[in-house]
């Protein structure tokens, strides 16, 4: 999970200097990477679905979709007003990380950008450390191997999303 939210880390700040977003900030960069560390807390409340931890966004048949929603119900339940954008975005990353961008995910099959661009770059992530961090010592021939796969499957992923990923090479 620790992967996850540093590669969320590193896209944010690349969208951030792209694209200049006005709900974007440094601050809210680090919450939706804090955010994304939590993507999978679902499973704690479902855990018959911890066999299905490791997978493909091509395999999304075999997952269990109630861990999804039971992750973002737990994290819902803190209704502190210090945090609401915190609870907000993590909610929203439990709910959608296994949504894809043509609407063949689960659990509501949103389509196109009715997935928000940041629960986006947490299921990119997901499938990029499912390659990367496969080897011990990842290196750039695992990047390519990692971009591959998620360019194989290409309409799973906002096409911003992707282009960020292969601009974030170096990071």
């Amino acid at each position: 999970y620790c992967h996850v939210s540093e590669i969320v880390h590193i896209l944010l700040e690349n969208y951030y200097v792209i694209k200049q977003p006005k709900d974007l900030s440094p601050e809210a960069i680090d919450i939706i990477s804090q955010a994304a560390y939590f993507y999978d807390i679902g499973r704690i409340v479902i855990r018959e679905e911890n066999k299905y931890k490791k997978y493909s966004i091509g395999d999304l048949n075999n997952i269990p979709e109630t861990h999804t929603i039971a992750g973002a119900d737990f994290v819902g339940i803190n209704s502190s007003p210090s945090v609401s954008y915190f609870v907000k975005t993590c909610a929203d990353m439990c709910m959608h990380h296994h949504e894809r961008y043509d609407g063949k995910g689960f659990p509501h099959g949103l389509k196109s950008s009715i997935n928000n661009i940041y629960t986006q770059m947490v299921s990119i992530s997901i499938e990029f450390c499912n390659h990367f961090f496969s080897e011990e010592a990842p290196g750039a021939r695992e990047f390519h191997i990692s971009l591959n796969s998620i360019l194989e499957d290409s309409s799973a992923f906002r096409p911003d999303v992707i282009e960020l990923l292969q601009n974030s090479q170096e990071d």
